[in-house]
């Protein structure tokens, strides 16, 4: 398995000092208008789960398919679900006292689930675990 960590080490001040805001305030921007959304998340997730599943099955023509679409409804929706929630996650926390905050001996960052999140996938011992075919991406 190759080492991976040189390459990520190099996104280093890009994760940090465009990446991480960014997320954030797109995660913000997404959640803020989750109704707008809601359709076009179910579209894009309904389409994937039906590929998928039509794939390892035999479901070939429209009757059959619409039954496997019907199935497949609460699947689908709890996808859109979780989608939603994990932008409502990823938003900047709101802070409602900032002076006592200030004060704290260690606050924790708004933004600090997708910095958690960075950390993760950059950790030397996650990238071990990554497959070979992803190198050449980093």
């Amino acid at each position: 398995m190759p080492n991976l960590r040189p390459g990520v080490d190099r996104l280093g001040p890009t994760l940090c000092g465009v990446f991480v805001p960014s997320f954030a305030n797109i995660s913000s921007a997404m959640h803020s208008k989750r109704s707008a959304l809601e359709p076009i998340l179910h579209l894009l997730l309904r389409d994937d789960v039906m590929a998928w599943y039509i794939s390892k099955s035999s479901a070939k023509n429209d009757q059959k398919m619409q039954e496997v679409e019907r199935q497949l409804s609460d699947r689908i929706w709890s996808n859109v679900r979780f989608v939603q929630d994990l932008f409502e996650e990823c938003s900047p926390r709101e802070v409602g006292d900032a002076a006592a905050e200030a004060i704290t001996p260690n606050p924790d960052p708004i933004d600090i689930k997708v910095r958690s999140l960075v950390d993760a996938a950059t950790s030397a011992e996650q990238l071990s675990f990554m497959p070979a075919a992803y190198q050449a991406w980093l």
